[in-house]
């Protein structure tokens, strides 16, 4: 395969902390006029419009900052032609923890026919048993060495996943996504992103199932320093 002929793995020159400076430009949020220092209140977070003369709070305005995370063992990072490449170990999917989950249902099958009648009974719950075990071990060791992998390029954000793959890969429009953010669903850990569509804005799921908040948040990082994304605090965001 082409990209696998040629990609590198991706080095990222960064500047000492120390000559790294974070600032930002406040803006009204009424006329949209940019603010000047002298109208701003630090201590308070409050600032007054010289064009309209709103006066607004600006303590959400500024970006979170966060520490700048190592890259986990769990992830492998790579430069493709100037998109940046994320692969990851492929979550369970849905329906292998549903296979998984059903097990010891079918084993107390197995075992209450074993039991109670006897005869072809057992041959039948012992069969299932064993096909039930062996699909999970197939599932679970095949879903361990599969990868999904995250493209940041210029104009589209993919989501691949193994063509044996019971979940579909994804796509999106760079310019429509605002945040990417990790969080907690009934799925266990998640990554997100909030979209603004024509119909409006929604959140949508880029990867659940997963297992670390560490190589999620990395994720995260990355992709949002590739896109050129200022990384905002979101309500149900894990921390």
């Amino acid at each position: 395969m082409e990209r696998e002929k040629y990609k590198d793995s991706y080095k990222r020159v960064e500047l000492p902390q120390e000559n790294r400076m974070d600032f930002f430009h406040l803006n009204c949020p009424s006329c949209n006029a940019e603010v000047p220092a002298v109208d701003v209140n630090i201590q308070k977070n409050t600032a007054k419009c010289s064009t309209c003369s709103a006066i607004f709070s600006f303590e959400n305005s500024f970006p979170a900052h966060r520490e700048e995370l190592k890259k986990p063992v769990e992830v492998e990072k790579y430069f493709f032609n100037d998109e940046l490449e994320l692969a990851i170990p492929e979550p369970m999917s849905v329906f292998d923890i549903l296979v998984l989950s059903l097990f010891p249902f079918f084993l107390l099958l197995g075992s209450l026919l074993y039991f109670k009648k006897g005869g072809s009974e057992i041959a039948i719950g012992t069969g299932i048993i064993a096909l039930i075990l062996a699909y999970s071990i197939f599932r679970t060791f095949r879903t361990r060495k599969n990868k999904v992998s995250f493209i940041a390029g210029k104009d589209r954000l993919e989501i691949l996943r193994p063509p044996n793959s019971v979940i579909k890969s994804k796509e999106f429009n760079v310019s429509e996504i605002e945040q990417i953010y990790t969080t907690r669903t009934h799925n266990g850990i998640a990554l997100k992103a909030i979209l603004n569509t024509p119909q409006g804005q929604e959140h949508k799921i880029l990867i659940d199932y997963m297992k670390s908040v560490m190589v999620a948040k990395y994720v995260e990082q990355e992709i949002e320093k590739q896109l050129n994304i200022p990384n905002k605090k979101v309500s149900n965001e894990i921390e």
